[in-house]
């Protein structure tokens, strides 16, 4: 997917995950991302940090966890995206949609 004509910096939507299997995906993820941090208290929440780059797996805008970050961290996303089974997805989104909660 070419997104060179899109603003890099906008705040995308890249999936959305099913929020049962929380403790699976940050189990398969821990184990490839030495830099993740996760949490969940009345929302659920995965952070994961390459380079200049932080994904955001989390609930907050959403009864099911969504896959944000910046629109320039497509490659990451899709990294992440193709560790998890799929049994945890919902929805990939061929086109990253806007999150408008930023």
């Amino acid at each position: 997917m070419l997104l060179t004509s899109m603003d890099q910096n906008e705040w995308v939507i890249f999936a959305e995950l099913q929020r049962s299997d929380f403790e699976l995906i940050v189990s398969i993820l821990s184990d490839h991302f030495p830099r993740l941090e996760w949490g969940s208290q009345c929302d659920d929440w995965i952070w994961i940090y390459r380079r200049d780059y932080k994904l955001e797996i989390d609930s907050f805008s959403s009864m099911e966890l969504e896959v944000k970050a910046q629109r320039k961290a497509y490659g990451l996303a899709q990294e992440v995206l193709s560790l998890l089974p799929p049994s945890v997805f919902i929805d990939v989104f061929e086109c990253p949609k806007l999150d408008f909660t930023r």
